[in-house]
Parts: structure tokens; sequence; C-alpha cells
């Protein structure tokens, strides 16, 4: 029985882009040789077909055993358990020594330098964004996302909007769905990081100034409820 069920999973997987090409894209499938053998040659066709697919309608990903430059595979690809994630267009190098991300880098250290002893949690950025309630509109209120964004940096553009978990790269196709979903939401924020980021630089006086003050009143706040 145990034999059976490891073949079934086999199968399962070495038909996965398949799948996930007639569910996501019915129309590319429509396309395909009625006729066409499904052998090894073939499903790997297809799962390459997936990835550019996917690159065109839904997020960046890339198939990485694939040499891009070299315009060739280095290894056999196994279908959808392979989409990584592309850390595009920021990684935590640029951020903090980059030419961009000036702002996330003041915020960092500020954060080091008044909240450290804390622990950095969600309770922090919850307190930031009631001491700027009344900041609706400015640039400024976008900053309890520029902390969570510093807070939590994992080199990809979710910006952790997306659930994690062991198998974050053995993507069904309802998951491919779901982190499409996440993945605009996250064009969004970034946008407003990289709008906030070019306001902090033309008004850094005031900026710095203003984050100083909010964390310390968080430093203050969490003393006085100990």
């Amino acid at each position: 029985m145990n034999s059976l069920l490891a073949k079934s999973r086999q199968i399962s997987h070495r038909f996965r882009g398949i799948k996930a090409t007639k569910y996501l894209f019915p129309e590319e499938f429509a396309q395909l040789n009625p006729n066409l053998i499904l052998n090894d040659d073939a499903l790997e066709i297809i799962d390459r077909r997936l990835i550019e697919l996917l690159n065109e309608h839904c997020f960046p990903c890339f198939d990485p055993d694939y040499d891009y430059q070299l315009q060739k595979r280095e290894r056999p690809y196994l279908g959808l358990e392979k989409i990584a994630i592309m850390p595009d267009p920021y990684s935590d190098y640029d951020c903090y020594y980059g030419g961009v991300g000036n702002s996330w880098l003041y915020v960092h250290m500020t954060i080091d330098e008044y909240l450290g002893s804390l622990g950095y949690d969600e309770s922090i950025v919850d307190f930031v964004e009631r001491t700027l309630e009344d900041f609706t509109g400015h640039p400024l209120s976008i900053l309890p996302n520029v902390l969570r964004y510093v807070l939590a940096i994992t080199n990809n553009i979710w910006l952790d909007t997306h659930f994690e978990s062991d198998n974050e790269y053995e993507l069904t196709e309802l998951e491919v769905i779901t982190l499409e979903e996440h993945y605009r939401e996250a064009l969004g924020l970034m946008g407003q990081l990289e709008f906030f980021d070019r306001w902090f630089q033309d008004n850094r006086a005031v900026a710095q100034k203003v984050i100083d003050v909010i964390f310390r009143k968080a430093l203050a706040d969490d003393s006085s409820t100990d």
C-alpha cells in the first residue's frame, strides 16, 4: 500500500505542471495537441511554458535550475515545486547599504537605538499606528508599514504579506492565485514605500525629528507599563 501511495504521489507531482496549466490558463491548455505524448520532454516544455505564463500574467518567478545566461538547463526541472520568488527590486543589501532605502535604514537604526531592548514585535507597530492617527494623508502615515518592512525583510517583494510555510515553493493552483493577489497588494505597498523614501529624502530633518519623537514615546509607553 505504501509503495502504491508513493507511486501515486510521484505521478501527481510529475503531472503537476500540466494540471496547473489546465486550471490557470485553460486557453493555453486547449492549444496543446490532443495526441501529445506526455513523456518527460513534453512535460518539461509544458512546465517551462507555465513559468513563462506566470511571469507574463501573475508575478515574477524563475526556474532556479535553468541557466538563463547560457540558455540551458543544468538539472531536471520538477514543475511547480521549484517556482522561486524573485527578490526584485529590493533586497536587504540594497536597503541597508545600497543607494536606495535611506529612510528604511534610518528607521532600522532608530529601532536599534530606542527599541532594541524591547524586542521586535507587532505591539510596537500598533503603538506607532495609534500615534499617527492624526497624520491621515500625510507621508508619515506610511511609517507603520515601513516599520513592518524593516522588521521583517525577507528578500522578496511580497513584504511578508503571504503566509510562509514549509511547502512555500510547492504551489498548488489555488496557492498560485492567492500569491498573485498578495503580489498585487504588495506592489501597491511598494509604491507607497518608495513615495515615503522620496519624501524622506526631501524632508529629512522634519522626518527624523518626528520619527525620533514617536520612538521616544514608544519607549516611554513601554516603561510606564512595566
